[in-house]
């Protein structure tokens, strides 16, 4: 099926090969049978009475940033508010406007960043899909149709633009993850919105089932010295595992991703954690985005019923501990390290 898909995408035409990848598509969902009836312990019981009550003024917030989103406007990594076009170009780079080729995602190598102010994060960022969950916080809050209707928009256009395996999107592994916990957390709020059709949720399973086999086959691990070299990388691919693995059951290689997912990151907690629970590379920004990369594992873990183990546990509420002791009175923490604003889940 590789093979083919490849061959089509160097000689036919793209609107032929967009023909091509549906019907690979609808071989691989047949193949598999793939049609969850839902995406796991997900559901949730707070309503929009309650969240105004523990958080004032944010359900305007989140609808505010929903309208925005709804635009094709958005403000990351230094681009301020820039518009993506409609539909929008998942693979442009708005601040050079530098746009990248749909290659085979192996056949970028090192040339991601080519020519000045060229930087393939902005793509990758808007990719994170961290925007959907606002979307579906949105609906989830005020049950307003337009958010979930704007949701299940953009995720389309995603899919439509970046067929499995092809385009910038899919050539770091670690966005790959954080895209797919992203949409677990997406869908899991929309699970009742108008358009959450069969066909979409059977769309959406075998999406899914993609982004874990690209994980699973492109885990981010060096050599040095004769030995194995790990960090954030790897620490957010093992993560996307345990995650997809925990919340979607259904799929054939849930149970797999699960064992992997969570022994990987009881081995990860061992070696990328100091005793004294700061992250290995001394960040404080790197070490928040590991804590959210051994949190959301546990804590879906927990809710599962396959609880991670005590010293796992242990460890991070130290790590917990190191924020809540250096964090300043106006909440601000201080720039200790490196910083590139990473985040897996933006809630």
């Amino acid at each position: 099926m590789l093979i083919l898909d490849r061959v089509g995408r160097h000689l036919l035409p793209a609107a032929h090969y967009r023909t091509l990848s549906r019907w690979t598509w609808r071989c691989e969902t047949s193949r598999h049978k793939v049609d969850p009836c839902s995406l796991g312990p997900l559901a949730l019981e707070e309503d929009a009475d309650w969240f105004s009550t523990r958080f004032p003024g944010a359900v305007e917030q989140k609808c505010a940033a929903a309208n925005t989103i709804s635009k094709h406007s958005f403000d990351l990594l230094g681009t301020g508010p820039s518009y993506w076009g409609h539909p929008i170009d998942w693979h442009r780079d708005v601040k050079s406007d530098h746009r990248w080729p749909e290659h085979f995602y192996g056949n970028f190598k090192g040339d991601l960043n080519s020519g000045a102010g060229v930087d393939v994060k902005v793509p990758w960022e808007l990719s994170r899909c961290h925007h959907l969950v606002v979307l579906a916080q949105a609906w989830y809050l005020t049950r307003q149709e337009q958010f979930a209707t704007e949701c299940f928009s953009q995720w389309e256009s995603w899919l439509t633009d970046n067929p499995w395996g092809y385009g910038v999107n899919w050539a770091s592994t670690m966005e790959v993850a954080i895209r797919a916990v992203n949409w677990l957390w997406a869908f899991g709020l929309l699970a009742g919105a108008p358009g959450w059709s069969p066909v979409r949720r059977t769309k959406l399973a075998s999406s899914l089932g993609r982004h874990g086999r690209h994980i699973e086959h492109n885990l981010e691990v060096g050599m040095r010295n004769g030995k194995v070299v790990v960090g954030n990388h790897y620490l957010g691919n093992v993560c996307g595992l345990a995650c997809l693995g925990l919340l979607c059951p259904e799929l054939p290689d849930a149970r797999r991703w699960r064992q992997v997912g969570c022994r990987a990151l009881e081995q990860e907690m061992r070696r990328q954690v100091l005793p004294d629970g700061f992250f290995f590379e001394s960040s404080t920004s790197y070490h928040r985005l590991a804590i959210e990369f051994f949190l959301i594992p546990a804590l879906l873990a927990s809710r599962a019923g396959e609880a991670m183990s005590a010293q796992y546990l242990e460890r991070l509420e130290s790590m917990l501990d190191i924020i809540l002791y250096t964090t300043r009175p106006d909440g601000s923490v201080p720039q200790i390290g490196d910083n590139d604003d990473g985040r897996l889940l933006i809630l």
